[in-house]
């Protein structure tokens, strides 16, 4: 029948141990980098749609409710899930700092608009804020990342 196992003269004292293939490590990965940078981004932009950008308060609310967790994330993310984790934070990083300079840049528009609210803050802060997070991002990703065994 062919569903019986080999009748072979061969004694096997242990099961024989699976090897890790190349594609399916290589597909792991690459999961995890495009998971952890969605889930990345989308802690990074939902404070946008429920906390005013155009006031300080609201400013600040959004960096601490979308960022802080997103932190959070990537620290885990890098220590759990080595390069794969750490580097789909910091895509994911990427992309929220993208979101967050031309959202604030829509905000800035205001100042010119009888239509769109005034931002109550300095228009550098708008400049500042995105390149601020992709560089503490990027610091965390490198602080928490756990490298691999056979790597320095």
């Amino acid at each position: 029948m062919p569903f019986e196992p080999l009748q072979t003269d061969e004694t096997v004292s242990e099961p024989a141990q699976k090897k890790k293939d190349f594609e399916s490590q290589l597909m792991a990965g690459c999961t995890t980098i495009g998971v952890v940078s969605l889930l990345t981004y989308g802690l990074t932009i939902w404070p946008f749609s429920v906390f005013p950008e155009y006031t300080t308060k609201g400013l600040t609310l959004i960096l601490i409710a979308g960022c802080g967790p997103a932190m959070i994330l990537g620290a885990v993310a890098g220590r759990t899930l080595r390069l794969a984790g750490a580097s789909g934070f910091f895509g994911g990083a990427m992309a929220g700092a993208v979101f967050m300079h031309l959202r604030l840049q829509q905000t800035l528009l205001g100042k010119f608009t009888r239509d769109l609210p005034k931002p109550d803050y300095a228009d550098w802060l708008a400049w500042a804020v995105p390149p601020t997070w992709f560089v503490a991002a990027g610091i965390i990703a490198l602080v928490f990342y756990r490298r691999e065994p056979n790597n320095p």
